[in-house]
């Protein structure tokens, strides 16, 4: 099957108004993903502002990861007990793209085990965003 990511572009895994409930960004490039996973503090805990996170992961070790999983699921801890990883099983017997499903998987990594650094809070939104080259009307 073909792929269906582009290589350095930003998809939107998340919401369609990420701004007011939350977004998750992905992209991938050569031998990494980036995804940035935000949050509406108003909807979390009644402050204003958003709360930023970051992670970058390699392709070859969630790859690793989830060639680990395959072999001995009942073996396997972490992030295997959060992440549907028969989901992702289904979409490589559907003819997926191993990388495209790494682009699914990557999100999840981020919430089971957080970003590169503390989460950023920031009040700008849409700045914050552009920062990072994300840009809602490119994705």
């Amino acid at each position: 099957m073909k792929t269906q990511f582009k290589q350095n572009k930003w998809y939107n895994f998340g919401d369609v108004n990420p701004r007011i409930h939350g977004g998750i960004f992905v992209k991938r490039e050569d031998t990494t993903i980036d995804v940035v996973s935000t949050h509406n503090k108003d909807e979390i805990c009644g402050e204003d502002g958003y709360i930023f996170d970051f992670k970058t992961e390699y392709i070859s070790e969630l790859i690793e990861a989830y060639n680990k999983f395959k072999e001995n699921p009942d073996e396997s801890r972490g992030v295997a007990s959060y992440c549907d990883w028969k989901r992702y099983i289904q979409l490589e017997e559907d003819g997926w793209v191993i990388d495209d499903i790494m682009m699914l998987l990557a999100p999840d990594m981020l919430s089971y085990s957080g970003g590169d650094c503390e989460a950023e809070q920031v009040n700008n939104y849409w700045k914050t965003l552009r920062s990072h080259g994300i840009r809602l009307d490119r994705i």
